[in-house]
């Protein structure tokens, strides 16, 4: 190491042994530093042989850096003032850490700091991640801020020294520390007209009184300096600020600093913002002398902030008007598909001419095409306003994924391919997730393999790729044989609108906008998503999901509906005011137990309501005159009804399900909707809402003939006896415990529990075939806070169980 270099770091060694020097006035003239220089990073620091360490900084969190990454190692080569306007320009400092990254440094400006014996032992700087110039009156304020540092530095080495001669040259040191205050006055004068220079300059008594002002800080209010002096600090404020004057200068009398971005009235009555710093002057006796402010007009950049929030106000807005026009858009298209589709149906359903067969299966296969891709900017619509909703309810994975294959074999049948699904055995077959969801996915990746395939193979594998306690991550596979994807469109195969090749798009069809979807539902579902191919050989998609383990709660499907007979017809209420619906309904309905009349509108609807009973009402969201909600709330709240109301919408994108149910609809059917789930509806909410004593005696005898249908268990369990005698053995344990906990929340009346409990246990009935519907109306009933009716209900069902439960017993095997 060369003599020179050895000398430097001794000298940098005997300042890095001192305390921090003046630690209040160095990270003061830090900050006084960035606000001349009108930039937010200053650094006053010390380097030796290995790194950069900080006696004072401001605008940045680390205490100190490796010289390699230095910017300052250039300043300390030098004598001469530093400065780089941009960074990303200059090949010194270009690839530093500090300046990569949307946040890193732009801008660098560096002075060293020059010890009396002529080395250089550190530098001050300052920093900007926006590009920047100092001024030539900055520079100069900046030189001399610098020589401050160092004089402060130097400050605190003789003091030091001298302290520790202290015994015996008292005299001669309280000499030199006098002459040092009065060399700091000094420096400190020189300072603040070195800011004066660049920045407003103003001089308050502890008062508040202006004793002095700069012409910088005059004009920025409209003033010139003499025209101030004399003013109260009060004068200069608006008057929502003056409740808080009193005790911003009680604050500053006792000697704490202010600073922080401050609005003041400017002479023509207009907002002037000021970025500043209210610094208290003490004397001897620890009393404030008077009070320094430095100040920076920021007028320009709050405008430029407040600008950019009514901008951001204005985007959420026309955001929100996007959602509602999708919203509209959704019920404009999908009303008139609902009625195409159901009309469609009804006439597959009786038409027996071979050519009309086929053109109407052409008509429906053409209007769910169409459903698809509105469903498509639909899910995205959600997916983007983040109202997308992620189910976790226990279902059969091996099941679900046998349902989608006979629709996927179709259509793989039609273009005489091969597919074939392999699940892996170790694969477990209850989990809990979201089906509808992961069908979605797994529809969307097989339907595009199929469609991109012109020949070959498409595979489905499932397979378990990681296992804990609380968890099975499964990996789902799909293969194909088909075109491939280019190797330059890889990299954007999942964005939105993105399909490989524009001829490919004209001659397959499609949106762009199902492989953007699938990724996003795949990520909702905490699972991850990738691609690989080659172009005229295949592709592989491959999504893994953690999906959480079954608690055990076998979900089956529901019995087909069947209808009881009934003493008189049940009479329903439409409200809707779409002719062609009015048409389906009436159609769908006819030669059924159900009365219908209709209400084109809410308002027809509720004068109907007044003048005749019904049973049930069917109630459309969109209508003229008044919609659906208000229709709603006049039945709950003015007439005070408790009939079930069953919301019926072609608008499924801002969470309209929950928000009928809070308005007081007890349930939820979107356009369009098949025939089974429209009956399925009815069937539930008009068998169970009227509770004559009489229905009670007829549903209980019906339970006491037939206790229970093993042929439903019997079917889930494959002929396994040992499986069946298990279902049977826990059955009876959870209604044992079941009962009494029922009994116990009816007293009670925790008619929320109620409700859980019933939905909880109905699970296990359904498993056991046994009669659920008592435990359905006491969920409803525990909704409505009917406790009568769940008194009585119970009753019903624990008779019913009475008889259950031996009979049960009795098909078990005794060991």
């Amino acid at each position: 190491m060369e003599a020179q270099e050895i000398e430097r770091l001794k000298t940098v060694l005997s300042y890095n042994l001192l305390d921090t020097p003046a630690e209040e006035e160095m990270d003061r003239l830090a900050e006084l530093i960035s606000i001349v220089c009108e930039v937010p990073i200053a650094i006053i620091s010390l380097i030796d042989g290995k790194r950069q360490w900080y006696k004072a900084k401001v605008g940045v969190e680390n205490q100190e850096v490796p010289i390699e990454d230095s910017f300052c190692q250039f300043t300390l080569l030098d004598d001469a003032y530093l400065e780089i306007q941009d960074v990303q320009q200059d090949l010194r400092v270009k690839d530093k850490a500090a300046a990569q990254g949307p946040d890193g440094l732009k801008f660098y400006a560096g002075l060293p700091l020059k010890a009396p014996n002529g080395q250089n032992i550190g530098t001050v700087c300052v920093a900007s991640t926006q590009k920047h110039i100092l001024s030539e009156k900055q520079q100069k304020s900046f030189k001399l801020l610098a020589q401050q540092a160092m004089a402060l530095m130097e400050a605190k080495k003789m003091n030091q020294k001298l302290g520790l001669e202290l015994e015996t040259i008292v005299d001669k040191q309280s000499k030199v520390l006098f002459e040092r205050l009065d060399q700091k006055e000094s420096e400190i004068n020189a300072l603040l007209q070195a800011i004066s220079l660049s920045s407003g300059l103003v001089q308050f008594s502890p008062d508040g009184f202006i004793l002095e002002a700069n012409e910088i800080f005059a004009e920025y209010l409209g003033y010139n300096s003499q025209s101030l002096e004399g003013e109260h600090h009060s004068n200069l404020l608006f008057e929502e600020d003056l409740l808080k004057n009193k005790e911003f200068w009680e604050s500053l009398s006792n000697g704490q600093f202010k600073s922080g971005q401050m609005k003041r009235l400017h002479k023509s009555g207009k907002e002037v913002w000021l970025m500043a710093t209210y610094n208290p002057v003490l004397d001897e006796n620890g009393k404030v002398q008077r009070v320094i402010k430095i100040a920076q007009e920021i007028t320009k950049s709050i405008e430029s902030r407040k600008q950019l929030q009514q901008a951001k106000e204005q985007a959420d807005q026309l955001n929100s008007q996007k959602d509602q026009f999708i919203a509209n858009v959704s019920h404009e298209i999908r009303t008139p598909i609902h009625a195409v589709l159901g009309f469609t149906q009804l006439l597959l359903e009786v038409e027996k001419d071979a050519v009309k067969l086929e053109q109407l299966n052409a008509v429906k296969s053409a209007g769910d095409n169409l459903l698809f891709v509105i469903n498509d900017i639909l899910d995205l619509s959600k997916i983007e306003s983040g109202l997308f909703q992620i189910e976790s309810l226990d279902f059969n994975l091996h099941e679900s994924i046998q349902e989608l294959s006979s629709f996927l074999q179709l259509k793989a049948f039609q273009k005489n391919l091969d597919f074939s699904i392999e699940i892996a055995d170790e694969v477990p077959i209850w989990v809990k997730g979201d089906k509808n969801r992961l069908s979605q996915v797994l529809i969307n990746l097989i339907g595009n393999a199929i469609k991109f395939t012109e020949s070959g193979f498409v595979k489905l594998k499932v397979e378990l790729f990681y296992q804990t306690e609380a968890d099975s991550d499964i990996r789902f596979r799909i293969i194909d044989s088909g075109i491939g994807i280019p190797l330059d469109k890889l990299a954007v195969i999942f964005d939105r609108f993105s399909q490989s090749d524009e001829k490919i798009s004209r001659k397959f069809g499609g949106t762009g906008l199902g492989l953007n979807i699938s990724k996003s539902l795949v990520e909702k579902m905490d699972g991850t998503i990738e691609v690989s191919s080659r172009e005229g050989i295949g592709t592989e998609f491959l999504f893994t999901i953690p999906f959480p383990k079954s608690n055990g709660v076998i979900y089956l499907k529901n019995d087909p509906i069947t209808f009881q007979k009934v003493e008189k017809p049940i009479k329903i209420l439409l409200c809707e005011d779409n002719e062609l619906n009015q048409v389906l309904v009436q159609t769908l309905l006819k030669s059924t137990q159900f009365e219908l009349e209709i209400a084109p509108s809410g308002v027809e609807g509720v004068s109907l309501f007044k003048e005749k009973p019904f049973d049930l009402v069917l109630m459309d969201i969109q209508m003229p005159l008044m919609d659906g909600y208000q229709t709603t709330q006049v039945l709950r709240e003015e007439i005070k009804t408790k009939v079930p109301i069953i919301a019926l919408s072609a608008n499924y994108l801002i969470k309209e399900k929950q928000k009928c149910l809070d308005i007081g609809m007890n349930d939820y059917l979107g356009k369009p909707f098949k025939k089974e789930e429209l009956f399925e509806k009815l069937y539930l909410w008009t068998e169970y809402h009227k509770r004559p004593s009489e229905s009670h005696q007829i549903s209980t005898t019906k339970k006491l003939e037939v206790p229970v249908d093993l042929n439903i268990l019997k079917e889930f369990s494959g002929g396994i006896e040992q499986f069946e005698q298990e279902m049977i053995q826990m059955f009876i344990i959870q209604i044992q415990n079941w009962e009494p906990e029922i009994a116990e929340l009816i007293n009670q009346e925790d008619f929320k529990k109620i409700k859980a409990s019933c939905h909880r246990i109905k699970s296990s009935f359904g498993v056991i075939g046994a009669d659920d519907s008592s435990l359905i109306l006491m969920e409803y009933l525990a909704e409505e806070e009917d406790l009568e009716g769940i008194a009585a209900e119970y009753q019903i069902i624990t008779q019913y169980l009475s008889k259950v439960k031996p009979f049960l017993e009795s098909k078990l095997i005794s060991k």
